[in-house]
């Protein structure tokens, strides 16, 4: 790359801030104002917080975002399985067309050998073994552009194959965790089954295949196709093997030229992919998106996975969640190789994969970030081969940004917020910021600036309208990236419709600085309302964790005889402090409003570490559950 030529990133960042200062001459012309004499009411408005990003230009469809990746880099990666043998489905997968020009990714990064020791393929691998397989979907009577697909299968080279196939059909998939028969029971199946209504299913597993079937007669659905990756397949089933092979036999031949172009003039309308929530807060929700939202999200989100950190992109967690399915089809936009794990966010795995295949890009969380230093602390070694590090999916601190910038000392972090609802509506824009430059709340890091394509309002749910810069309220987000609904309408008091259009009512509660900086502070329902005021409980966990030299805390909230609701620590280890200590140091810190009802090590709890969801959070239910075992409805001792 030539000296003073901008890098993708920068160069998106640059048609973000170009686009913004666009939308608003274009607003100067079209509506002027007095700048000179504002009004009170044109000064209120521009105080007020709500912020609409400007237009985002967007392609409407996913196959056309895949071909860019594919076009871009036809003989690099596009998938490296690290815990599946590099033989695996080798009868099925032709060789690589051209072994000497094999990248490692994409363009930007042949530095590194090749993987080893594990599967890997290429994109005119994966693309036409992809076509072979919609081949034979069809030749058993899958229907392109009206069919649905459920995945109920651990990460691996035959997800890769099914979502690439998928989007070229222009069927619905759905992926789902398929240890939810052992975790939920039947029943939880049952309901996915009953929502989705799929017309092919593929799993893995004995289990997994006869609750499927019960399900089926059980609900009296229309017989799907069932594809079982296993080796001994159940009666009536078949394998992607299968399919592979009747797909290019002869008589099952399509033309893939006319299922090309019907895939690039796709409808977007029609609903791409559906996405469970986590149902930590209850039943897990239904999360359509349609084709229209996921060109969106991908369009937005180019400053994060693009050209230049995408070679090996480390997705860790499963594919049932909202993250791994944007990130997997950002990858192979910007023609990189998404690079798996077998456990879903294992820090273990993740360790490895960080000590011996080189990743040039990793997501994780605060509380990822500081598993895995501990693992890395064991047997030290310098991860620099990572180029970006994306943070979030909790609250993310300038704490936890500098912890990151030490593991991973060749990359740049950032923060982005993401949902199963959707994304790309926030963009970062501090790259080339000193860490200790970036303008925070307490010591919260923004999750960024308005995107393009997106509008963010602070609301507030006493008074029914939008509050001022600066101060707290409820998130609301609306843009085309977002669902319209969830599945069967369910949770309406989740979306709003007013006269600037349909709102996303997220729960989380938010604020907007006078730079139009966005900054989550945790979700609504965590909030801990006292007699005295609302209270943060990152706002403390943090100090907490500040305090006692990165050792992670939780706050809990417990009822108070006098008080009503109080916060209560859940510390992973003292660090040569006592709870008193801990106590008087939040208070000094925060004011008296936080003071703590008590301090319990996970020591005391029975526990030996936090019990943790599937994208690696801390799981508070159950953390509340042990402190209920332990201590019952009175408020903890301190030790």
């Amino acid at each position: 790359m030539a000296k003073g030529t901008p890098s993708p990133t920068e160069f998106m960042l640059i048609l973000f801030a170009l686009l913004r200062r666009f939308t608003m001459c274009l607003r100067r012309l079209l509506f002027p104002v007095n700048s000179l004499n504002p009004s009170s009411e044109q000064k209120a408005q521009v105080s007020l917080a709500e912020i609409n990003g400007g237009y985002l230009p967007r392609m409407n469809s996913v196959f056309r975002h895949l071909e860019q990746g594919l076009s871009r880099n036809p003989n690099g990666w596009a998938v490296i399985c690290l815990h599946q043998n590099a033989h695996h489905l080798s009868d099925i997968l032709e060789p690589p067309k051209c072994k000497k020009c094999l990248t490692n990714g994409n363009s930007e990064d042949t530095s590194v050998p090749g993987p080893k020791g594990c599967l890997a393929v290429t994109y005119e691998q994966l693309d036409r073994t992809a076509q072979k397989l919609a081949a034979g979907l069809v030749l058993a009577h899958a229907r392109p552009g009206a069919s649905t697909l459920l995945m109920l299968i651990p990460n691996g080279v035959e997800y890769a194959l099914l979502t690439w196939c998928c989007v070229l059909l222009r069927i619905t998939y759905v992926c789902v965790d398929p240890d939810i028969v052992s975790v939920s029971g039947y029943r939880g199946l049952k309901d996915i089954m009953r929502s989705v209504r799929p017309s092919i299913v593929v799993t893995v597993g004995v289990t997994q295949a006869a609750a499927l079937d019960i399900a089926i007669e059980d609900l009296n659905l229309a017989p799907p196709i069932r594809v079982s990756l296993d080796d001994d397949l159940p009666k009536g089933w078949r394998s992607p093997r299968d399919l592979i092979i009747g797909g290019s036999s002869p008589g099952a031949a399509i033309d893939t030229s006319k299922l090309r172009e019907a895939a690039a003039h796709d409808d977007p309308n029609r609903i791409n992919s559906i996405i469970f929530t986590s149902g930590t807060s209850g039943t897990p929700k239904g999360c359509p998106l349609r084709v229209a939202s996921m060109c969106q999200i991908l369009e937005s989100q180019s400053w994060l996975v693009n050209e230049s950190n995408s070679a090996r992109a480390l997705q860790a967690a499963h594919n049932s969640r909202g993250i791994a399915a944007f990130q997997t089809l950002q990858t192979w936009k910007a023609g990189g190789a998404v690079m798996m794990i077998a456990k879903s966010c294992d820090i273990q795995e993740m360790t490895q994969a960080l000590r011996h295949r080189a990743p040039t890009f990793i997501a994780v969380s605060p509380s990822m970030a500081l598993a895995i230093r501990a693992e890395m602390t064991r047997d030290p070694f310098t991860a620099d081969s990572v180029k970006t590090v994306q943070v979030g999916g909790e609250a993310v601190t300038i704490g936890a940004m500098e912890e990151c910038s030490a593991l991973f000392p060749s990359a740049k972090v950032c923060v982005n917020h993401g949902m199963t609802e959707g994304g790309g509506s926030f963009y970062w824009s501090f790259f080339d910021t000193p860490l200790d430059q970036i303008p925070r709340f307490g010591e919260l890091c923004p999750i960024g600036a308005v995107a393009p394509g997106s509008a963010v309002r602070i609301w507030s749910t006493s008074t029914r309208r939008v509050v001022q810069r600066g101060e707290v309220g409820e998130l609301h987000i609306r843009g085309g990236s977002l669902l319209r609904q969830y599945m069967g309408g369910r949770s309406p008091g989740s979306f709003h419709d007013d006269d600037c259009g349909h709102w996303l009512v997220t729960g989380d509660t938010a604020m907007i600085d006078q730079d139009g900086l966005v900054s989550i502070l945790g979700r609504s329902k965590d909030m801990i309302v006292s007699c005295a005021a609302i209270i943060v409980p990152v706002a403390i966990e943090t100090v907490i964790q500040k305090y006692l030299g990165g050792a992670q805390a939780a706050i809990l909230s417990v009822r108070h005889p006098t008080r009503g609701q109080m916060p209560v620590a859940i510390v992973k280890e003292y660090a040569r402090r006592t709870g008193p200590e801990i106590m008087m140091h939040v208070t000094t810190v925060l004011g008296q409003t936080y003071l703590l009802a008590g301090v319990v090590s996970l020591k005391q709890l029975g526990l030996t570490d936090f019990p943790r969801n599937g994208s690696g959070k801390v799981a508070k239910p159950e953390l509340e559950a042990a402190l209920q075992k332990r201590f019952g409805s009175s408020v903890p001792k301190i030790d």
